[in-house]
């Protein structure tokens, strides 16, 4: 706990035992690429940031079956190098971020993975996913990437974004996402929560000759509202496309 912040140089390695929790408090500044790692063979230790965390290093998070929760912003004000969040697939504690990825300015100027084939539950609960590098949000197969902020905006500069095997669930409002370039990916269905939600997914035009855009179903169980592709150098559909009965 530092209440004016707290500054990682370097890794933090738990023991394999019991409560081998970390949990800190106090805004983050990583003032070197850093790992936190509480997987063990015994025993998992959450990992819990109870602030934002800055600094233009790599963040890399390793909890195995023990959840990993961020409540603050990640690189609000100073960009990460790269975030990685239990992407081994061997790991499946459940991961909930409630802030956002970044503000006016990207959160992670590189590679930014959260989760894998075999995370449990993917929770995203901020409003604003901004990042410089290609983005991958993932979840187990038959499970959902639980989109729980109001109108949330996932934008890359011209990189590949991807959510992957499981469906993603809009909580309110609209999903946007823009890629600027990228190419746009989903791999499991997109499903609202109320019948009033819609999609608006945009890849830009003539920026680069990556900007596709692939989706399962849309709707279906858990009907949207409305929904606007674009993708300048194709759009592939693998799924039905099903709205709400609403004006």
């Amino acid at each position: 706990t530092g209440a004016d912040g707290v500054t990682l140089n370097g890794n933090i390695t738990t023991a394999d035992v019991a409560d081998n929790n970390v949990a800190i408090t106090g805004g983050v500044t990583l003032g070197a690429a850093v790992t936190i790692d509480t997987a063990g063979a015994a025993s998992d230790g959450t990992i819990t940031f109870n602030n934002g965390i800055d600094g233009a290093q790599d963040l890399d998070l390793v909890s195995d079956d023990a959840a990993i929760v961020i409540t603050g912003a990640i690189g609000a004000n100073t960009a990460l190098g790269s975030l990685d969040i239990n992407v081994d697939a061997t790991q499946t504690g459940n991961i909930t971020l409630t802030g956002n990825i970044g503000a006016t300015n990207a959160g992670v100027t590189g590679v930014t993975r959260i989760g894998n084939v075999n995370t449990a539950d993917l929770n995203l609960n901020g409003t604003v996913y901004k990042t410089d590098g290609a983005t991958t949000f993932t979840a187990v197969s038959g499970g959902t990437i639980d989109l729980g902020g109001t109108s949330p905006t996932f934008t890359t500069s011209a990189d590949a974004i991807t959510f992957a095997t499981a469906g993603v669930a809009i909580g309110d409002g609209t999903l946007t996402v823009n890629s600027a370039g990228g190419a746009i990916s989903f791999t499991g269905n997109i499903t609202g929560t109320n019948n009033d939600e819609t999609v608006v997914l945009n890849t830009g035009s003539g920026v680069t000759n990556t900007e596709t855009v692939a989706v399962q179903a849309i709707g279906g169980g858990g009907k949207v509202k409305a929904v606007t592709i674009t993708g300048a150098d194709g759009v592939t559909l693998n799924g039905n496309i099903t709205t709400a009965d609403v004006a």
